[in-house]
Order: structure tokens, then C-alpha cells, then sequence
């Protein structure tokens, strides 16, 4: 393609980069698990969404204002650490049985909500904005005539990869679900789990 270079290389590394294990896989699988494919889908699709939106901010080098302030930095990554640990708290103590993140338990939880919370997650985090900000321009030809088209390019190439591999998880962990949704408590323990996975990941978020 024109303006990309070691193509093969790149795509090579699309599909190591999803298979290791980080902390939006934990968050999807974790919410695959306590509520269901439904869930897990719309959470993939909204971290998706929210790595298009740091591949276009990469691209007009927004992103560089993160890694030129530190102050700037330090605000979003606690921002998302806070919003890791709320859910964490909120899910821990929910009593209804399945992960929800609705006020009624009887009630699905929002798809709007459970999309835009994983927009959020993958937001809130600026270490993915500086990972597009200094992965994806390693395969852009120097020559190339639109770097801004190329890098555009690049990031929804990883990004449609991403979706694959996490809807792989989505299926898998979801089949785990009905079992939590029969079982009373042991969907209270699977909240309890979720919960403090949660916690973990903002906690862990914070202090990197």
C-alpha cells in the first residue's frame, strides 16, 4: 500500500499485539463473563471506537501533548484510574446477581452505557495514545504523500484486527455467563471478582 512500509511486519505485529494479554482484554473478557455476549460485544466495540479516536488525535499529533506535559498526562491517567475504580467499587457491592451497571437488577443493562463506558476505559488510558503516537508511525514512508491518510490507515487496520481477536474472547467467555445468571450466588461472587478486578486495573493504572 502506498505510503506504508514492512506491511507484512506490520500485520504480524497487529496479531501479536492483540493476543497479549492486557488490562482491555481483562475488562472485556471480565464483562463477556458476568454479562454475556451482548455485553462483551458492546464493550469491544466501544474500545474500538476509542482507539479510532486516539489514532485520529495521533494523527494530528494531539497525542504529543501528552507526552510533552506532564501534568497533562498525569490528569488523564488518573481520570481513568478513578473511573476503573469506581466501576470496580460499584460492581463489588452490586447484589443482583450478573454484572450490571444499571440501577434495577431485573432490568438488561443500557447497550449505550456498556458501549460508552468502554469508549471511556480505552480513552481515559494515554498510554494508548502514546502507543499509536509511537507504533504506528515506525511503518509510514517518509516520502509518503499524506502521512496524516497513512496513519489514518495503519491505525484502522489495527483497530478492524482488534475487533476480530476480542470478538474471539467475547464468544468464549460469554458461554460462561448463562451458567452466573442461573446461579444467584454465584453470579454475587462473579461481581465480587469483577468487582475487584476492576479496582486492580485502576489501582494499576495509577501507580504505572
Amino acid at each position: 500500500m502506498e505510503g506504508i512500509v514492512n506491511l507484512p511486519l506490520f500485520l504480524v505485529s497487529c496479531v501479536a499485539l492483540n493476543v497479549m494479554p492486557g488490562p482491555d482484554t481483562i475488562y472485556l473478557v471480565t464483562r463477556s463473563i458476568a454479562q454475556g455476549r451482548r455485553a462483551g460485544l458492546l464493550s469491544s466495540w466501544g474500545l474500538c471506537t476509542g482507539a479510532l479516536v486516539h489514532t485520529f488525535a495521533a494523527a494530528l499529533g494531539l497525542s504529543a501533548v501528552l507526552s510533552a506535559s506532564a501534568h497533562a498526562f498525569s490528569a488523564v491517567k488518573y481520570a481513568g484510574a478513578g473511573y476503573l475504580i469506581y466501576l470496580g467499587v460499584k460492581t463489588f457491592f452490586d447484589k443482583s446477581g450478573p454484572l450490571s451497571t444499571e440501577n434495577e437488577p431485573a432490568a438488561p443493562a443500557s447497550g449505550c452505557r456498556i458501549f460508552f463506558q468502554g469508549i471511556l476505559v480505552d480513552l481515559l488510558n494515554p498510554k494508548v495514545a502514546l502507543f499509536f503516537l509511537a507504533f504506528l508511525p515506525q511503518f509510514i514512508d517518509h516520502k509518503a504523500p499524506n502521512k496524516f491518510l497513512t496513519f489514518l490507515l495503519l491505525g484502522v487496520i489495527l483497530v478492524l484486527f482488534s475487533l476480530v481477536w476480542e470478538g474471539i474472547l467475547v464468544l468464549g467467555s460469554s458461554r460462561l455467563s448463562g451458567y452466573f445468571t442461573r446461579n444467584e450466588n454465584s453470579g454475587r461472587r462473579v461481581n465480587r471478582v469483577a468487582g475487584s478486578i476492576f479496582l486492580g486495573l485502576g489501582v494499576r493504572m495509577g501507580l504505572i
